[in-house]
């Protein structure tokens, strides 16, 4: 949310149990997406982002635990507003409009820990909290997102979804067509990243 980068540091204190810290090289596969999902009176719209904008590829992050909590470097996404595509082009105007995408280009999280559960394993899945700061057009707010990660020796799957209220950023959805079609204060920020990972001795 980096929120993304989360099993990253699972999947190192879940093969070694070592204190301290640990370095792990990854990279974000094709298929990997961040959507903002939303509904209103009319019909449910989504707009998609691939991790492309906003992933970089062989990223090196220092891993670091306490009790069991993880904390990582390079810990902050910076998603650009106007890479989002959608099938309805009035919505994805709408959408950069209430963004004032030219005034703020990024949407940005940050990670802040991840929580652990108190056992952890390679190739199983696995339940956690990631806690986050979400910035909006200037303003941010701090989340606790449930994660599943899917770990093997080599790869991992990170998906997690998480409801807000765009009220909470000052924001207020439009209302179009003289005011018959009316969209929900509430959207899902929901990613799917699928990463290719090894650990640097």
């Amino acid at each position: 949310m980096k929120i993304l980068k989360i099993a990253l540091l699972l999947l190192f204190f879940s093969s070694c149990h070592i204190a301290g810290q640990k370095m792990v090289l990854c990279n974000s596969k094709t298929n990997s997406v961040l959507t903002i999902s939303g509904t209103s009176n009319i019909a449910a719209f989504s707009l998609k982002q691939s991790s492309a904008h906003f992933l970089k590829n062989n990223l090196k992050l220092t891993l670091k635990k306490n009790g069991n909590k993880l904390y990582i470097s390079e810990n902050e996404l910076f998603i650009p507003v106007k890479k989002f595509t959608t099938d309805l082009p009035p919505v994805l105007h709408d959408f950069r409009k209430m963004m004032q995408a030219d005034r703020y280009p990024y949407l940005t999280i940050k990670l802040l820990y991840v929580e652990l559960p108190v056992n952890l394993s390679l190739h199983s899945t696995i339940s956690l909290l990631a806690f986050v700061n979400i910035q909006i057009v200037g303003k941010a707010n701090s989340y606790a997102i449930p994660v599943i990660a899917q770990i093997t020796d080599k790869t991992i799957s990170i998906n997690g979804n998480k409801p807000i209220n765009i009220e909470d950023f000052g924001l207020k959805s439009s209302t179009n067509i003289f005011g018959l079609i009316k969209v929900s204060n509430w959207v899902d920020i929901q990613f799917n990243i699928n990463l290719e990972y090894a650990l640097i001795d």
